[in-house]
């Protein structure tokens, strides 16, 4: 090799390198500062509906809104001057702090507002002074914060909003996530916010976390309390206005006349309170519902009290014609009994998503077919079974059930099961494995036996902190260790080997899409 390669760069040379990077970082600089305000600013607002994507799912730190700002002297012009960008309103401390009234100021009086509360990073991160003379390991022994203290907090948020402009009648949107709290002080959460008119509402979300849920496992624990009735009052307020409704709670509810939603295009309901005959009427009254969710909880407690409620009842199906997305969470025999019920109210022949999260025996062909044995969803597209604790017999019923999927999200245990079936696979374009990495031995020998069975590439594969897309030219190996079937594809999105966030949300937020979003 020539000497030549290994001389240094002459000090006039780098100095020329650097005036000529300075000089396209000026020009780049300048070309962003000629973008018009409504360019610059659309582009701002695509950051902001980013951050309310992983402000739900993944991490609590989002700072798209201060960065606009920050950027040059143009964009704080630009951001300020947008009062979309702020309307955005999160708050993880125990009270609204300097940034929420700033970016109430900054949207205005009239603009509608997407409130995210959580009480779960609010009590974790609260810190309580030290009792001089105690002992660390028997202040570990102190009740943690009570629900009781989670409403009172809940309502000084609220109040402070209130004060601050941010009232209910602007909310377009509300997310409230919740830790182990007790259901009659969960259900005076609802209460509160029924106090005053929520006419713009949209969506409305409400996500419990217990702190004891167990890796692996969906849904809420199970309990016989029920929704007092001016938390019903406030959600039937909400009939004519909300587009999306989200209800994780550990409790029962009562749906009824007064459940008389119409505008519905996103439904979420882990309850088995919710029978054949309340699901037809709902499906029914929303003929644009999009995306559909419904389960149990996971933690079975007895027989459940409500049985008498459907066993006997035998709506006719209903259409839905519009649904697309289908998620079902069912624990036990009793709650398998309750789907095909439920599946039995309604058809839904455009289905192209379907989730099942299960943890036990089942006959799944019968969730699947109808009584003749013909696919009650033909057109569906994506399945994902990554929350489905099966084994080979019953993942290999499952997927051969819908021999159209182009999409599976699956886990790594099923994947290692997929190795001994690849027969039972359709063509994939898109694959999921929720709980691996891509260095995993798993992920590679599934790769490679099936490019040696002569099944055709799997287009994009994404795992934890990656996502491959399979390369049009030639492989490039990159490594003498890579194998063939991981050399095909390019790296195009990387993260930290990590989950940010709780596991439970990771978990249904794979339930209720197509991809690892």
């Amino acid at each position: 090799m020539s000497t030549e390669a290994h001389k240094p760069s002459h000090p006039d040379s780098v100095r020329k390198n650097n005036q000529a990077l300075l000089g396209r970082n000026k020009k780049d600089e300048s070309a962003v500062n000629r973008l018009p305000a409504e360019i610059l600013s659309s582009i701002m607002l695509i950051g902001i509906e980013y951050d309310q994507k992983i402000w739900r799912w993944e991490s609590r730190d989002v700072r798209s809104q201060q960065i606009a700002s920050h950027v040059c002297r143009h964009w704080r012009n630009v951001a300020i001057n947008t009062p979309m960008l702020w309307t955005f309103i999160h708050i993880i401390s125990t009270a609204p702090d300097e940034h929420t009234s700033l970016y109430l100021t900054r949207a205005g009086s009239v603009t509608l507002l997407d409130i995210a509360i959580d009480l779960i990073v609010s009590f974790d991160t609260y810190e309580r002074p030290r009792l001089e003379g105690v002992t660390e390991s028997f202040e570990s022994l102190q009740p943690e914060v009570d629900s009781h203290e989670h409403l009172e907090e809940f309502e000084r948020i609220l109040h402070t909003l209130d004060t601050q402009g941010a009232k209910t009648s602007r909310w377009r949107s509300l997310l409230v996530r919740t830790g182990d709290i007790d259901s009659r002080k969960l259900s005076g959460l609802i209460a509160c916010i029924g106090e005053s008119p929520a006419h713009s509402l949209q969506q409305l979300r409400f996500d419990y976390h217990p702190k004891n849920h167990s890796r692996g496992s969906l849904g809420v624990a199970r309990s016989n309390y029920l929704v007092p009735e001016n938390p019903c009052a406030f959600l039937a307020s909400l009939s004519s206005s909300l587009r999306c409704l989200e209800l994780v709670f550990p409790y029962q509810y009562p749906f009824g006349s007064n459940w008389a939603f119409t505008k519905l295009k996103e439904l979420t309901i882990l309850s088995r309170f919710l029978g054949p005959v309340e699901l037809s009427t709902l499906l029914s009254s929303n003929p644009q519902l999009e995306s559909l969710c419904i389960g149990d909880g996971d933690q079975p407690s007895g027989p459940f009290t409500s049985l008498r409620q459907w066993r006997h009842s035998s709506p006719q199906q209903t259409e839905a014609p519009s649904l697309r997305s289908l998620s079902i969470h069912i624990h036990n025999d009793i709650d398998a009994r309750w789907v095909l019920n439920m599946l039995g109210t309604f058809k839904a022949t455009g289905l192209r998503r379907f989730a099942l999260a299960y943890g036990n025996n089942l006959a799944i062909r019968r969730l699947l077919t109808d009584s003749r044995g013909d696919p009650l969803y033909p057109s569906i597209q994506s399945l994902d079974v990554s929350a489905f604790m099966c084994d080979i017999r019953q993942c290999i019923e499952l997927i051969s059930s819908f021999p159209q999927i182009t999409h599976l999200v699956m886990r790594e245990q099923q994947l290692l099961l997929m190795n001994e079936a690849l027969w039972v696979l359709p063509p994939l374009e898109f694959l999921g494995v929720i709980d691996v990495t891509v260095q995993a031995k798993a992920l590679e020998s599934f790769l490679s036996i099936q490019t040696d069975a002569g099944s055709p590439p799997i287009k994009e594969v994404e795992v934890r902190g990656c996502r491959l897309k399979l390369r049009t030219g030639s492989p490039r190996f990159r490594g003498s260790t890579a194998s063939a079937a991981l050399a095909a594809y390019d790296y195009y999105y990387r993260d930290e080997d990590k989950i940010i966030g709780d596991f439970q949300s990771l978990e249904r937020r794979s339930a209720s899409s197509s991809k690892l979003r």
